[in-house]
């Protein structure tokens, strides 16, 4: 027999032990979903026999977590500013840090919410979450969502229409900006940043992501500048652009801005942690 207690006790070493982070919070994550007990409610169970049947489940789980494949991955599933998003090994796992776009994008889209038509771009989509978070949050606004993998496609597919939102989000494949039909009003995007150099560096669960949705090339910006560069045609006037970035990348935005947006306002805003982390960029 086996109780809830000990396996959150013995599952928490196990995973401290290869390293894995927060192993505390994934050994509850665990339990919860493959119990289907809110994770809140575990510790008035604690003392309670672990079924059989949830036990061999647990310790797959446990066991591929000892890998180090993602948590994510092997649930199928992540919460990301509030929602549950499907995931799947053809995305990027959604980040926390992720959620400071996405609180941005929403006081920009507020602050514009008395114009008729606002349309956002969500750009590099992944598995959606950007996009289904700002629709879920402004029923008023138009999002496209684009990506350039198919695979990715599918998945933001899934959590779009998950939520009841595939009138309002539109996804488009192709390259950055260029699947857009014309301008729009913000864009938003979360795009590989990480210099290649970097990425063997990481921790291990990155191996298991898909390399393309991390690796920014030589010094992590290849992807932001040519998404600059197509912003100059598709960014409407008076628009917005909102980049998450690596911390020390927001100077050469800002210079590069400063070519290809005369006039703009540009800053750039720090994370919790006093780290640079996202870029903003507005139109006149």
């Amino acid at each position: 027999m086996l109780t809830l207690r000990e396996f959150l006790r013995d599952t928490r070493g196990r995973l401290g032990k290869v390293g894995a982070p927060e192993p505390r919070l994934e050994a509850e994550v665990m339990l919860s979903d493959v119990l289907g007990v809110p994770r809140h409610r575990l510790y008035a169970y604690q003392d309670d026999a672990i079924p059989e049947e949830a036990v061999e489940a647990l310790e797959k789980v446990v066991r591929r977590r000892l890998e180090r494949e993602p948590l994510a991955y092997i649930l199928g599933h992540r919460e990301f500013y509030g929602v549950d998003l499907t995931v799947g090994p053809g995305v990027m796992v959604p980040r926390p840090e992720t959620e400071m776009l996405v609180e941005r994008a929403l006081l920009v889209c507020l602050e514009r919410m008395d114009r008729a038509g606002l349309v956002v771009a969500d750009v590099g989509t992944g598995s959606g979450g950007i996009a289904v978070s700002l629709a879920m949050h402004l029923p008023g606004v138009a999002l496209y969502a684009t990506d350039i993998s198919a695979e990715a496609l599918e998945v933001a597919r899934a959590n779009v229409e998950k939520f009841g939102l595939g009138p309002r989000v539109t996804l488009l494949e192709g390259d950055l900006l260029q699947p857009l039909p014309g301008r729009v009003d913000v864009i938003v995007a979360n795009l590989p940043y990480i210099p290649s150099g970097r990425l063997e560096e990481l921790q291990p669960e990155l191996a298991w992501e898909p390399r393309g949705a991390l690796d920014g090339g030589d010094d992590g910006m290849g992807l932001l500048r040519r998404l600059m560069g197509q912003a100059a045609g598709k960014l409407a006037d008076d628009g917005v652009i909102l980049l998450e970035i690596d911390p020390g990348q927001g100077e050469t935005l800002r210079r590069l801005a400063g070519r290809l947006f005369p006039g703009a306002t540009t800053s750039v805003e720090e994370d919790l942690a006093g780290l640079e982390r996202l870029f903003v960029l507005e139109s006149r």
